[in-house]
């Protein structure tokens, strides 16, 4: 279908708003008026702001979309065939920092212009010396998102961090009503896929016993670690800021762990299994990793 056409790509294409105000009026006005032999890619970071583009039926581009795909981090496997690219020898520094930054390609273009080859030498580098080139990624990234209301998101994700993982805690951490507060976690659990929302793998999806965690591993980390002590970055107290993130990080990666184990069981293929999930009670029972089929 696509094979003879001519293809315009246009990278950050939300930022064109900030040039001109005007200009998604003109490009639905040319696109509507030319039968075009031309494939157009839109490409945008704020996942948010191009799905309001494409999605919202006030915008001038609402409907012209043949197709969209968002781009997902590299899972684990994937993201340790980069780290021993770069230099990493360590399993646990290599899942340290996946834990810490994830699967985001961008990210680990920073390690390799650093020279970084262990975890605790990317703490340093990334957050609390030189350059420190993510110390303010994910406040760059929510304001983005969420412009002036960046505050109140931005409260109900230090909820979380917190370990606030229900709607009734993270509505008394941060005051907001549990009425008003349904809007913001399925904003962030759909339409930004910053939270995931996870319930027993007995229990059905509108299960009461679920939990919310934060899906994306830098702004865990950011939240759980550089936010609280961003005075002693500040202070360029490094030593002080490293010592702090080792005191707890291994209750940190738990949860990825977890996510590692589960990803090795689906794809090694142990056994078959049509879900895979982990299982709790209000008791307070838990068991980590479980496979049903």
């Amino acid at each position: 279908m696509f094979e003879h056409m001519d293809i315009i790509v246009f990278d950050e294409f939300q930022n064109f708003l900030h040039v001109n105000p005007g200009i998604y009026t003109t490009f639905q006005k040319i696109w509507d008026s030319e039968d075009w032999d031309v494939m157009v890619v839109l490409l945008g970071s704020y996942v948010g702001m191009m799905r309001k583009l494409f999605e919202d039926y006030r915008s001038p581009l609402y409907g012209r979309t043949m197709g969209r795909m968002v781009s997902k981090p590299l899972d684990f496997e994937n993201t340790v065939k980069i780290m021993k690219d770069l230099g990493f020898h360590s399993i646990e520094d290599m899942i340290n920092e996946y834990a810490m930054i994830g699967g985001i390609p961008k990210y680990y273009e920073f390690l390799e212009a650093y020279g970084i080859r262990t975890w605790e030498d990317s703490v340093k580098k990334l957050f609390s010396s030189g350059l420190r080139p993510l110390v303010d990624e994910p406040e760059i990234i929510l304001a983005g998102e969420f412009g002036r209301e960046q505050r109140t998101y931005m409260s109900i994700l230090n909820a979380v961090a917190d370990g606030k993982a229900t709607m009734m805690e993270i509505s008394h951490y941060t005051g907001i009503s549990p009425g008003t507060m349904g809007k913001y976690l399925q904003e962030m659990l759909g339409y930004y896929g910053i939270l995931e929302r996870r319930v027993p793998i007995t229990e059905s999806k509108t299960s009461k016993k679920g939990r919310y965690f934060l899906k994306d591993r830098l702004m865990a980390f950011w939240f759980r670690y550089v936010r609280p002590n961003i005075f002693l970055i500040e202070a360029e107290k490094e030593r002080e800021f490293i010592k702090r993130v080792k005191e707890t990080y291994s209750d940190f990666t738990a949860r990825v762990f977890e996510d590692i184990a589960r990803e090795m069981v689906v794809k090694k293929g142990f056994f078959e299994a049509d879900r895979i999930g982990s299982w709790w009670n209000r008791r307070g029972d838990e068991i980590d990793i479980v496979a049903l089929n």
